[in-house]
């Protein structure tokens, strides 16, 4: 993979966020400082970033798809109320891989989203 000043911009800003954004989230918060940044680049970096592995895609059923860059086993939540995705660091279950090998002998990989209330909703509830 050659070097990229963009994808570089991209993979940093990924990093540096918790909320595992999306690519128009990305776009429009690096856009201000770089202003010949286009959508394009976004999206075409991100897919190279997915591909070699740097950075995971979390395909959202209801809504864009969601990046992170942190790729220690964990688990995601995703918040009943505002969307935002919650990274929920608990004991990784080798068992679970197990079931789902069991289930699924030829997936490579697999995505467990929990649904519940963020903290921030669960203060206005």
């Amino acid at each position: 993979m050659r070097y990229s000043k963009e994808r570089e911009l991209i993979y940093e800003a990924l990093w540096a966020s918790k909320e595992h954004p999306t690519a128009d989230y990305l776009y429009n918060m690096l856009k201000a400082a770089h202003p010949s940044l286009s959508m394009g680049t976004v999206y075409r970096n991100l897919g190279v970033l997915v591909k070699s592995g740097k950075v995971a895609q979390l395909r959202m059923p209801d809504g864009p798809d969601r990046y992170d860059a942190d790729l220690r086993p964990h688990y995601h939540a995703v918040c009943k109320v505002c969307g935002s995705v919650i990274d929920v660091f608990s004991e990784y279950s080798t068992e679970l891989d197990a079931i789902i090998k069991k289930i699924e002998p030829d997936s490579s990989s697999y995505c467990l989203t929990l649904h519940r209330l963020c903290g921030e909703c669960q203060k206005h509830c």
